[in-house]
């Protein structure tokens, strides 16, 4: 997980409770985080006993080795406009319970932040990855299994002009008012099914099915989904993707082994963040678009519209937005209830007048607008 940790004394007693255990830290790099000029704190404290880990003193929990948090704190506000970033490494970042109070502290001082993780704990990293930038799976030299939270056999929606099974991933990071899948946004879900179990299902069904669709949740959100597209392009299948975007970096891993994308484009990208709860969603969303359009692959991207979230205005200023940005196939589609627990986006969703009315005022922008009414 990035360059070994230096071994620094501290020149403190033990830590107060709730203080992140720092096992070492680097002033600088530009390897752990791809592009960015980074510093790298290396947690203490890992459960896992990989034979080739080179940071076996990080290991341990108990006393740390490295510096006390304030002291790397105070670090950091020296460096304040001359790094990018900080990575937390370790050891295993997510074992730490004060890991999300240490990310909020380091973004409060400008910098991005980046996570080196092998998903020990969903939980915590579940908690933090709204205030993350940049996020590296440890494969730890181990496949990664998909985290399923539903699986619907067969389709003819999901994936126009396919028949395809769609596997709903578990887990997002965003907090959508309107969702319809709530149950998918935890990390781990109560009534998971096993990857193997999906993949047998699939195994009955090649022959009989055009494509499989990963949806969720956020696939995206999860180091496993590589590894269970090429199992399922193995099988013969044709790949589809339904995503918010909500990682980008992972996006374009995944790109090259999709055949269609569902991307879902929420509300004007300065606007994010009022629909998703998540501060720096419409940078995130816009870079994600931009790489759907560059990839070639087949799509869709498309807007859900509930009056109280998105006006008619909101709805037309953005669809010329993204034809300017290139977009040649759009959907925009009616808020649907089912499943959507917000009582008063549920009690207020009539409309003024049809959202027909409102793609006809964009037709002439696409090559391909459709109307989805629930």
């Amino acid at each position: 997980m990035g360059v070994s940790a230096p071994r620094v004394a501290s020149r403190h007693g033990p830590a107060v409770q709730r203080e992140l255990q720092v096992g070492g830290l680097t002033p600088f790099t530009s390897i752990d985080y791809p592009g960015q000029l980074s510093a790298v704190v290396f947690v203490q404290g890992c459960p896992w006993r990989c034979g080739y880990c080179h940071n076996p003193h990080l290991q341990a929990r108990g006393q740390p080795a490295g510096p006390r948090w304030g002291d790397v704190l105070d670090f950091l506000r020296r460096r304040a406009g001359l790094l990018d970033a900080v990575v937390f490494s370790g050891g295993e970042p997510t074992l730490d319970p004060a890991l999300p109070q240490a990310m909020a502290e380091v973004r409060a001082l400008g910098f991005k932040v980046g996570l080196h993780s092998a998903g020990v704990n969903p939980q915590r990293l579940q908690a933090v990855l709204p205030l993350l930038d940049g996020l590296t799976p440890c494969y730890a030299n181990h496949k990664m299994t998909l985290r399923v939270g539903g699986l619907t056999p067969l389709s003819t929606t999901d994936w126009p002009g396919m028949l395809a099974a769609v596997v709903f991933c578990q887990g997002c990071p965003w907090r959508c008012g309107y969702c319809h899948n709530p149950d998918l946004i935890p990390p781990r879900g109560e009534n998971e099914i096993p990857w193997d179990d999906v993949l047998a299902f699939l195994h009955r069904r090649q022959g009989l099915l055009d494509g499989v669709v990963f949806s969720g949740g956020e696939p995206t959100l999860q180091a496993g989904l590589v590894d269970a597209m090429r199992e399922v392009r193995a099988l013969g299948f044709k790949v589809g993707l339904h995503t918010g975007g909500a990682y980008p970096q992972h996006l374009a891993a995944v790109l090259p082994l999709v055949d269609w994308v569902g991307l879902d484009v929420k509300a004007a990208f300065a606007d994010y963040a009022r629909i998703t709860g998540a501060p720096g969603s419409g940078e995130r969303a816009l870079a994600s678009l931009q790489q759907v359009l560059e990839s070639g692959v087949a799509y869709e991207i498309r807007t859900t519209v509930h009056p109280t979230l998105l006006n008619d205005g909101d709805v037309t200023a953005l669809g010329r937005d993204l034809a300017a940005r290139g977009v040649k196939q759009y959907v925009i589609q009616a808020f649907r209830s089912q499943g959507c627990q917000d009582v008063y986006l549920n009690q207020h969703a009539t409309r003024t007048q049809p959202l027909q009315a409102v793609g006809a005022t964009l037709a002439d922008l696409f090559e391909n607008l459709t109307v989805r009414i629930a």
